[in-house]
């Protein structure tokens, strides 16, 4: 087990807080239900925009439709300085979310924190919370990674990576935008 993670479940009298069960999931599951949410939330977001762009209310906005060779989902490109991440975030389009989670040791630091929809913020919540800390709690893992990939200049990951590991193995893909939709990592 962590012994920094050990250390930060140790309240300040030095008895041990308990780490709060997960659902019985396999990990194969939890992956499988990682992918399908984030293609929910793709389809869904699709559909919504679509129902807008065909009302007859004119005071709904009419969004014109990305050219077809263009990925699904969002698109992030223009987010290409920490003051516009920050600026979507005021707007609640986008969440801070810290790569590795204080409760594993992560710092408040400007490194350890990235710019992603509320989607994305949550399927990382689960993972660290229902995979990751029940995995560290019954011996699993020992190693624990989560690694952005980024789409040209953007702030705004277009994917990132979850790994923990060391002696089990776990690795689940958080799709994002553009070519981390294609299937980039």
């Amino acid at each position: 087990m962590f012994d920094w993670l050990k250390k930060k479940r140790q309240g300040a009298s030095g008895a041990a807080i308990a780490v709060a069960e997960a659902p019985a999931l396999a990990q194969e599951e939890v992956a499988a239900q990682v992918e399908v949410t984030a293609h929910e939330a793709i389809t869904a977001q699709e559909a919504m925009l679509a129902r807008a762009a065909s009302a007859d209310d004119a005071t709904v906005p009419t969004v014109p439709l990305p050219p077809l060779d263009a990925p699904p989902g969002p698109d992030f490109s223009s987010v290409d300085t920490l003051a516009k991440a920050q600026e979507l975030h005021r707007q609640g389009v986008l969440t801070p979310v810290f790569l590795m989670p204080p409760e594993f040791g992560g710092e408040d630091v400007a490194f350890n924190i990235v710019y992603v929809p509320p989607f994305a913020a949550e399927m990382k919540s689960h993972l660290d919370t229902n995979v990751i800390r029940e995995m560290v709690a019954q011996g699993q893992a020992t190693c624990y990674t989560a690694q952005p990939g980024y789409q040209g200049e953007s702030f705004v990951p277009a994917f990132i990576t979850v790994e923990a590991s060391d002696p089990g193995s776990f690795r689940s893909v958080i799709r994002i935008w553009g070519e981390g939709l294609r299937g980039a990592a």
